[in-house]
């Protein structure tokens, strides 16, 4: 009789991750129990996460498993470790990565969690393409990068802000720097080359 495989769940992905850190955060380290609602809740988004990527089960994210993977998080913070305790010392590599990059800046994790949040609950489509499959992966991971870079290859978006920018400054101009394109190129909305931001 062959042995059955036990299917593993996937690893977690740094959006998952993020959603995940933003939780304990928002509970200074001492987030609610794995019964919770916003334990279920974050589950319940994971899962659905996971439909729109056509990977795990329907439950492949339960409430115990991202409890877990929230309480991981302890071994990183200071807080926590300054009582004396060190927190699950098991846990995956990447969730030092997405510690380092989120944990110290809380508008910018906020922002991101919110942002994840947000185009997932839109329902967008958050595979990534072929094309964009070849290329790299945002620090903030697969959903916000592929808004981006819908959003900035989409060409009537790209010409609806041109025409934006100039009604508002009278001039094609970086918003950054104030670049003029027209000065340094003498064609008015088109510049072969980006300005320095």
């Amino acid at each position: 009789m062959a042995e059955q495989e036990i299917e593993r769940n996937p690893n977690w992905t740094p959006n998952e991750l993020i959603l995940a850190l933003d939780l304990y955060r928002r509970y200074e380290g001492n987030p609610p129990g794995k019964g919770s609602k916003e334990v279920v809740e974050l589950s319940k988004l994971l899962n659905k996460m996971g439909a729109q990527l056509s990977i795990g089960r329907e439950d492949f994210r339960n409430p115990n498993g991202v409890y877990m993977k929230v309480m991981n998080f302890r071994r990183f913070d200071p807080v926590y470790k300054a009582q004396g305790k060190k927190g699950l010392e098991r846990g995956g590599k990447l969730e030092a990565v997405i510690w380092s990059s989120f944990a110290d800046d809380e508008r910018l994790l906020f922002d991101t969690a919110s942002a994840i949040r947000a185009n997932v609950d839109a329902g967008l489509p958050i595979g990534l393409s072929r094309e964009l499959n070849e290329t790299f992966e945002a620090e903030e991971g697969r959903i916000l990068t592929r808004v981006h870079l819908s959003r900035e290859r989409n060409r009537k978006l790209v010409e609806q802000k041109k025409l934006a920018a100039i009604k508002a400054a009278g001039k094609l101009a970086c918003e950054v720097c104030s670049f003029d394109f027209e000065a340094a190129y003498s064609v008015s909305g088109v510049s072969p080359a980006p300005c320095c931001c």
